[in-house]
């Protein structure tokens, strides 16, 4: 029994299901907070107002340079991109409010993985326009709305690690009453 359980923990450590962006830190490692004692659904509240004024603002942006014939007709199909990364965000925010209002592991566990895939097309989106740096038009049409993006790849970073903590958190709070009764 010593033996299957220990074959179970060590299976557990190298699952990447478990870990942060399938690659980083364990949820073992995951602390029950996070800055100054702050709860991570204190976190979710906080990235949720941060993101939500961010699209806002972004989505206003795509669509006065889908309209920009300057940039190109490409720059159109990576704005829309863009635009589904953000309404991905906004919908995993919706859904990490909901789990920590609920504490329900797999709506939180869902709004962590569809913050990761806006988080990946986002990147690309990025990427994109690192290869157009050297074009004049992109940098007119763009006002330098770059490097806007640049902070936004890292904002959501830390916010897709606020909401892996805080599934890690609502999990060990959903499993802590059944390990009381047993």
């Amino acid at each position: 029994m010593r033996e299957g359980s220990q074959e179970e923990v060590e299976a557990n450590l190298r699952s990447p299901k478990n870990r942060f962006l399938l690659l980083f830190c364990h949820a073992n490692q995951v602390d029950d907070h996070w800055g100054n004692n702050w709860t991570f659904q204190c976190g979710v509240i906080m990235f949720a107002i941060i993101i939500g004024i961010w699209t806002i603002f972004d989505i206003v942006t795509l669509t006065r340079l889908m309209g920009d014939k300057a940039v190109g007709e490409w720059f159109t199909f990576w704005c829309a991109i863009r635009f589904i990364s953000d309404l991905l965000a906004i919908t995993s925010v919706i859904m990490s409010l909901i789990s920590i209002s609920q504490i329900n592991f797999k709506l939180a566990t869902v709004a962590y993985y569809v913050l990761f895939a806006s988080l990946i097309l986002n990147f690309v989106f990025f990427v994109y326009c690192i290869t157009c740096i050297f074009d004049a038009n992109f940098w007119k049409a763009t006002t330098y709305q770059i490097i806007i993006w640049m902070l936004n790849e890292f904002v959501l970073v830390i916010c897709d690690w606020i909401l892996f903590c805080n599934m890690v958190d609502i999990g060990r709070k959903s499993r802590a009453p059944m390990s009381n009764t047993v």
